[in-house]
């Protein structure tokens, strides 16, 4: 898991840079380029990684150094003088051996410019820092109960994100993450030349491909993870739970669950023809092509940090009052569920675990699928059967974990009894999306 997480934070980097220089190469020739010059979103840059050396075979020893972010206030040293008490050092001259001479005495930040500038540039970036100060916001106003595709769902953990601010909130991460990241791989898909016209390493690079690899499917190669491949996870789950149902002593609700493995069998099968029918592509059973991304999967607020923009020439602007139109992803984190694979799982998640009901995510799907289409001319396709397989991937987990094959899994604060229920209600949102071999008895 760290070698997967380390190369999901490699990967996002190279990707944001990549996008962030594209766009400001593309405003070079507009107007007032200082004022329009953007700062984009942050991915901590793995200063070093204890596997890198390829020389410690124990996994439990993993340990990686990160660049430090957090927010800035106040004017920036960029030259290590007077300036301040934050000093910024480009990692790109940083060795292991450097941290030796980092002391406690000063506040140290380990980042790489976004772009190379001159010292009048350096100075408008630090007035344009000083506009935005750190929101925490989102974080600290999560419900821990939402009403989400038609049944009411506990979140006891985290939490999740209000209903009245899920939808501005996950245009913002579809616009400061997601799209800059799947840009980049896009464009790179369809380069035919070892290194970018700017320099950066594309797939053919060596260590491109070792990240990669490190997320895929196959750890041998570089293959994505796509839709029918979730299906072939699927049954093997279905082989698991029907083995360990069947050596079971037997209990009071094993009739349920032979219904219930039943239907997932039906569900399984019905994944297999989702794309049959559909006149959008060339009838070969799959969702329309799209290259593949690296995908975060948990683009949850407490995965991120977050700006607010008060306006620097705004006197009146209140501190205290949070405007979403003003609101930016600040940095991405928490790569541990990174994958490399169909762009549409990233943005599935969101419309599935951010959004609360089949309207938002619909109108979220629309807004990426046209954003994809002006970038690229590909066709995203229709949402349903990608909210048709999540529906059994979560059914499927849930069962797993409610067989104790999964080992607690994620949730220990939730009893056998909460599983069930929540089995439940993912079974009769799949009833809800016309799936009528889902109806039991009990309905």
């Amino acid at each position: 898991m760290a070698k997967s997480e380390v190369a999901g934070y490699r990967l996002a980097k190279l990707a944001m840079d990549h996008h962030l220089e594209q766009a400001n190469s593309n405003s070079s020739g507009k107007k007032n380029n200082k004022i329009n010059k953007r700062v984009g979103t942050h991915v901590p840059h793995v200063v070093y990684f204890s596997h890198d050396d390829g020389n410690i075979n124990n996994t439990d020893d993993s340990w990686a150094l990160f660049s430090y972010f957090d927010k800035i206030e106040g004017e920036m040293n960029t030259t290590g003088g007077d300036g301040g008490n934050v000093n910024i050092i480009n990692h790109s001259s940083l060795k292991l051996d450097d941290l030796n001479r980092l002391t406690t005495q000063t506040t140290i930040a380990i980042q790489q410019p976004f772009s190379s500038s001159s010292s009048s540039d350096q100075k408008h970036n630090n007035n344009y820092h000083n506009t935005k100060q750190c929101c925490n916001h989102y974080p600290t106003t999560m419900t821990k109960s939402r009403h989400e595709f038609g049944f009411d769902e506990p979140h006891p953990r985290h939490g999740r994100v209000p209903i009245d601010e899920c939808f501005e909130y996950a245009q913002m991460i579809l616009r400061d993450v997601v799209l800059p990241i799947q840009f980049s791989f896009f464009e790179w898909s369809s380069s035919s030349n070892s290194l970018t016209s700017d320099g950066y390493i594309n797939c053919n690079s060596v260590e491109w491909i070792h990240n990669l690899c490190t997320l895929s499917i196959d750890r041998q190669k570089v293959k994505p993870y796509h839709y029918h491949d979730m299906i072939a996870v699927y049954r093997d789950a279905l082989e698991r739970l029907s083995t360990a149902h069947h050596n079971a002593t037997k209990v009071v609700d094993d009739e349920r669950m032979d219904t219930l493995l039943q239907m997932m069998e039906k569900c399984v099968d019905a994944l297999e023809h989702e794309w049959d029918d559909d006149e959008n592509h060339d009838g070969c059973g799959r969702p329309p092509p799209l290259p593949a991304v690296l995908c975060h999967m948990d683009l949850q607020p407490q995965n991120l940090t977050f700006w607010h923009n008060r306006g620097i020439d705004d006197n009146n602007a209140n501190d205290h009052i949070h405007v979403s139109q003003h609101c930016s992803v600040a940095s991405v984190m928490d790569f541990e569920e990174a994958a490399y694979a169909d762009p549409r799982f990233e943005v599935l998640l969101i419309c599935r675990k951010v959004l609360a009901n089949l309207e938002m995510a619909e109108e979220l799907w629309k807004s990426y699928a046209i954003r994809v289409k002006m970038e690229t001319t590909w066709d995203v396709g229709p949402i349903e059967p990608w909210l048709r397989l999540e529906t059994v991937h979560s059914l499927l987990t849930l069962l797993l974990q409610a067989n104790d094959l999964l080992g607690g899994g994620r949730n220990p604060w939730e009893t056998k009894p909460d599983l069930i229920a929540k089995i439940d209600r993912e079974r009769r949102r799949l009833v809800n999306m016309n799936w009528s071999f889902c109806i039991i008895k009990d309905d």
